[in-house]
């Protein structure tokens, strides 16, 4: 009995003894001395001991930020719109000849330059939107190749698509005019 006396006892001070050591910056009169007195304590400084490699990237620099920004929101309207629209009337006409099974294709660009990376985009997203399934396995489901090629009159060019058998051979192609941005 006189053993868990003593031992609560000793408990009791050694807690006291603890809690005086704790100090409140509350009532510290300025910032100064108050930073003073956290930088001392041993609270938990995050990362800055582990080294000194900043936790994100640096914000981009100013050039870059001023050349993203679009200014010409009609012009990249009008260039979606007929894009879109031209690409819609190459697969509505191309349409009778796609597969209706879920057979998946496979599209190709041939050469690949900006106008056909622009063609790719726009007829995968007609496709998808009319619910084609489309791979990128090669020789896995159907193949087909699109083209760009300017014509001769100003801003406007000949669109195609066309479908390979699977020796490469073109068994349906379809072209349609396109009138497109510069």
């Amino acid at each position: 009995m006189v053993d868990n006396r003593f031992f609560s006892l000793l408990l009791a001070m050694a807690s006291v003894l603890a809690l005086s050591a704790c100090t409140s910056v509350d009532n510290v009169p300025s910032d100064t001395v108050r930073s003073t007195m956290l930088s001392t304590q041993s609270m938990a400084k995050g990362y800055r001991y582990q080294d000194s490699t900043p936790l994100s990237s640096p914000a981009p620099s100013s050039p870059w930020v001023r050349s993203a920004v679009i200014s010409d929101t009609e012009k990249m309207a009008s260039s979606t719109a007929a894009w879109q629209g031209a690409v819609y009337e190459l697969v509505a006409q191309m349409e009778p000849n796609l597969p209706k099974d879920g057979t998946p294709l496979n599209l190709m660009s041939t050469p690949a330059d900006v106008n056909n990376t622009t063609l790719d985009h726009y007829l995968r997203q007609s496709l998808i939107q009319r619910g084609y399934n489309l791979t990128t396995v090669p020789n896995a489901g159907l193949q087909i190749s699109h083209k760009v090629e300017k014509a001769k009159t100003p801003r406007t060019y000949q669109i195609s698509m066309t479908i390979l058998d699977g020796k490469g051979k073109a068994v349906r192609t379809e072209t349609v005019p396109a009138v497109l941005p510069e």
